[in-house]
Parts: structure tokens; C-alpha cells; sequence
């Protein structure tokens, strides 16, 4: 089946192709936000933490430890969480305790046993640094970070052993100013991680119906 090209209008020289039924030829590919805003934009981002357990000071049971602490400084960008991942040993006694996960907003700031980081763009390529605050637990004192005020409980759950992925996928949404902090609270002490990663994003206007 022969073949014809057309311009696509933009001026850029970039051609279409049509087949003799007059049908386009197309191909797409799908990404999704967090990676379309790493790849063409490198405002993509994680927030790791650590293995707690490993070293540094453990986790005491039954007591809750603010482990990670992140505010949203973009003026003109919010910040969308896409992935939350959390994993857990099961506690080093047993294997079989859980642990309860918590997030909360509008925390206070940390003021002890904190150390503040700079998010890692996830586009290697990319140079943008991340517009926000990041502080973790040291692991060298104290229970977690000292937080000025708890904030608002606004997810918690319990977690076996194992790795779990918390469906978020784009849906909690931090604007200028907004704060989480994730604290877990182990049944046993035992090793604990957790990856955070999210994009920043330009509010778009809603559609009308």
C-alpha cells in the first residue's frame, strides 16, 4: 500500500503519514504524570528514607517515631504524591508483629534529632533542585523528630511483614505551604524503609462540562 506525507501545521517541519485511504498514521505513548514530569520537565522527586534498624538507634515498641517531615515551598506548583512505599521486617523477634504506619499535615516543624536533605530529582539528567523544606530522623537521639505540634492525623494503617505500596497515585496533593510527616509506631522492634515520590505540577483550570 502506497504511502503520502503531509505537514502537520506547526511550522516545525514534523510530517504526518497518511495512507491511500486518507486514514493517519499515528503512534502514541502513554506515560504517566510523574513520569511525563520527570521526563520533560525534571520535577520529579523522592523523599528515601533510610533503613531504620540497620544502624543508628532502633525502633522501641509501641512508641510512635516522626520519621520524615516535607513542606511544599513552590509558590506556583503543587506538589502531587504518586508512590508511597513502605517496607518492614515483620519485627527482628518474632517476624510476625506489624507496625502502624501513620501521615499527618500540617505538623510543626521539627525541632530536634532532625537533619534537613535535599530531595533527589529522579531525571539524573536533570539539575532542578526540589522547592521544598525535608527533614528526617537522625538516628542517633530521641524517638523520631521532636515536632512542634503533631498535626492532623490524616491516614493510618497497620502492616504486615513485607513491602507494601499505599494507593495514592497522584491523588494527595500539597500547595504552597502544606506539610506531611510520616511516624510509625512498631509492635516489636525490628527494620523499617520507606520511598516517598511525587511531582511538581502547574495547576491546570477545570474543565467545564
Amino acid at each position: 500500500m502506497s504511502e503520502s506525507m503531509i505537514k502537520d501545521g506547526t511550522g516545525t517541519g514534523n510530517r504526518v503519514r497518511v495512507d491511500t485511504s486518507h486514514r493517519l498514521q499515528t503512534r502514541s505513548v502513554v506515560r504517566t504524570d510523574n513520569s511525563a514530569a520527570s521526563f520533560y520537565h525534571g520535577a520529579a522527586f523522592t523523599l528515601p528514607m533510610m533503613e531504620i534498624g540497620d544502624t543508628g538507634l532502633p525502633l522501641i515498641a509501641a512508641t510512635e517515631f516522626p520519621l520524615l517531615w516535607f513542606q511544599n515551598k513552590d509558590p506556583n506548583r503543587v506538589f502531587s504524591i504518586s508512590r508511597y512505599y513502605l517496607g518492614w521486617n515483620g519485627g527482628d523477634a518474632t517476624g510476625a508483629k506489624c507496625i502502624k504506619t501513620r501521615l499527618y499535615v500540617g505538623s510543626g516543624i521539627p525541632t530536634a534529632n532532625f537533619i534537613a536533605f535535599a530531595p533527589p530529582n529522579l531525571n539524573l539528567t536533570s539539575k532542578n533542585p526540589a522547592l521544598a523544606l525535608a527533614y528526617a530522623w537522625t538516628r542517633i537521639a530521641g524517638n523520631g523528630m521532636t515536632l512542634a505540634s503533631p498535626g492532623q492525623l490524616a491516614q493510618s494503617m497497620y502492616m504486615s511483614r513485607g513491602l507494601t505500596t499505599v494507593p495514592i497515585d497522584g491523588t494527595f496533593i500539597l500547595g504552597y505551604g502544606d506539610i506531611i510527616c510520616v511516624a510509625v509506631v512498631p509492635e516489636e522492634v525490628g527494620k523499617f524503609s520507606m520511598i516517598i515520590s511525587g511531582c511538581f505540577e502547574t495547576p491546570q483550570p477545570e474543565e467545564e462540562v
